[in-house]
This record gives structure tokens, sequence and C-alpha cells, in this order.
């Protein structure tokens, strides 16, 4: 029995350490200053008030163009259907996403999505590609 306790606490140690050694990465590239763009998807829930979602959706929008960090705002929707609604944010770091999206103002937004106009959310978060770490464009 105490092999196995033994065994189970090397274990635990060696899982602990890469989690430490993860996050230390992580919060490495974010002194960076590494910009992130997040992705939110949502169907539309069926026979919801148009003029109530607009109304949201302006709502959501004027938060979002305030909040510190924040260098860019899109929407789209999919021409092909599911998911019906993608807003793409970019921001200045991985930490500045992070505070907007604690922020408590923000969490009554989400909720309202969930709760009155959206279905099967999710959300996305990508960083730059170290081999291209800017968009290519072509040569005109």
């Amino acid at each position: 029995m105490r092999g196995k306790i033994s065994i189970f606490l090397i274990v635990s140690f060696l899982v602990s350490l890469f989690v430490l050694t993860s996050l230390a990465k992580a919060e490495e590239q974010n002194k960076t200053n590494q910009k992130v763009e997040v992705n939110l998807y949502y169907d539309l829930l069926p026979g919801i008030d148009q003029q109530a979602y607009q109304e949201w959706a302006k709502k959501a929008i004027a938060f979002v163009m305030q909040s510190p960090g924040l260098i860019e705002f899109r929407a789209n929707r999919n021409v092909l259907g599911s998911p019906f609604v993608r807003s793409t944010t970019v921001w200045q770091t991985l930490t500045d996403w992070a505070n907007f999206a604690q922020s408590e103002e923000w969490e009554k937004i989400a909720a309202e999505l969930r709760d009155s106009f959206g279905v099967n959310i999710r959300v996305e978060i990508w960083g730059p590609s170290p081999i291209v770490p800017e968009p290519l464009r072509p040569k005109k």
C-alpha cells in the first residue's frame, strides 16, 4: 500500500510540475504582448424577438467597444447556416480579453445571450502562428 501511495504522490508531483511549467510559458508569452483573436459562435433560437435581439446586440457591441485592450471587433453571419453568428474581437493581450470576459457587465450580457437568444454557443481563442505571425497578402 505504501508503494502505491508513493507512486501516486510522485505522479501527482510531476503533473503539478507540468501544469506550473505550462502556466509559466503562457505567462511568458503574454509578457510579449502577443495579440489574441477571440471568436464567439452561436445559433439564434427559433422564433426570437428580432427587435429585442437587435437591442441586445447593440448593448453588447457598445460594451465591447469601450473595453480596454480591444483592437478590433467584427461580426459575420454564416451564409451556409450553422453557426449562424460569429463575432470576432482582437485584443492586445490575453489578459485584456480575460479581464473583459470576467467583468460583471459582460457576464450579464453573456447570460442574456444564453437565456434569451443563443444556442450552441462556443468560444475559440487564437494566438499568432509561430510560422506566419502576421497576415500575408498577395502583391498587386
